[in-house]
């Protein structure tokens, strides 16, 4: 039976994915290091700035030796807040979805691998924030995808929110749009989306369904995914 619909952010709700890429690029010419658009995305799209940077100063020490990840975090964050400062990038469709998901007494969260104050100011331009009472993100895990600490995270949160109303792994649909957060859900034993946003479909094979648009989507087709074994 389904209970609850859980989003990831960046490429799901909003169209941000190519600004993380560019405020990413912004930070390594900086340390005159580079990153094709094919490589961000083929291989570290879906990690967390933190993962991202640690991997990055492990493969190029001579230029990062003297960087804090967590400076190098800061200094993405940084340019990406001025890439969407006033910007509205919510995909078309979202908001009319969220609203659809909430008027069938379905709760909604968000579990990213992003950065809770790039999620809130997007969510705020986009007058979503109101929405989500449940917003999980790199802050509040210690692993990222395609680990899913942060899902099961998300899962407590919504058992606490809706207290008396029993909600199991199975019981969620995720709404993904890279490999590693479809990995990250089926890990937590939920079922998954995958949106074609930033890949095709035969690169999101693994979900249990994959769609251009959420407009594609209806209640019918989420609760379908919660009876399948």
């Amino acid at each position: 039976m389904l209970k609850a619909v859980i989003f990831d952010f960046d490429g799901v709700i909003a169209d941000t994915e190519p600004l993380h890429y560019r405020s990413t690029s912004e930070v390594l010419e900086r340390y005159d290091l580079s990153i094709t658009k094919e490589d961000f995305y083929g291989n570290y799209l879906g990690y967390s700035d933190h993962d991202f940077f640690e991997i990055y100063k492990n493969k190029y020490p001579k230029q990062l030796a003297a960087m804090e990840v967590e400076t190098l975090m800061e200094q993405k964050s940084k340019a990406h807040l001025e890439l969407i400062k006033g910007l509205d990038c919510v995909i078309k469709g979202i908001p009319q979805f969220i609203q659809t998901l909430l008027t069938n007494n379905l709760p909604v969260a968000i579990c990213s691998g992003g950065r809770r104050l790039e999620i809130e100011q997007i969510l705020l331009t986009g007058h979503l924030l109101k929405f989500f009472d449940i917003i999980v993100s790199a802050d509040e895990v210690e692993v990222g995808k395609p680990d899913p600490q942060g899902f099961l995270l998300t899962l407590q949160l919504l058992t606490l929110n809706h207290p008396g109303r029993s909600i199991e792994a199975d019981e969620c649909v995720v709404i993904e749009d890279s490999r590693w957060g479809i990995e990250a859900a089926k890990k937590a034993g939920m079922r998954t989306v995958a949106i074609t946003t930033s890949y095709s479909a035969d690169e999101l094979s693994m979900a249990h369904m994959v769609v251009d648009s959420v407009s594609e989507l209806s209640i019918e087709d989420l609760q379908k995914l919660c009876k399948k074994s």
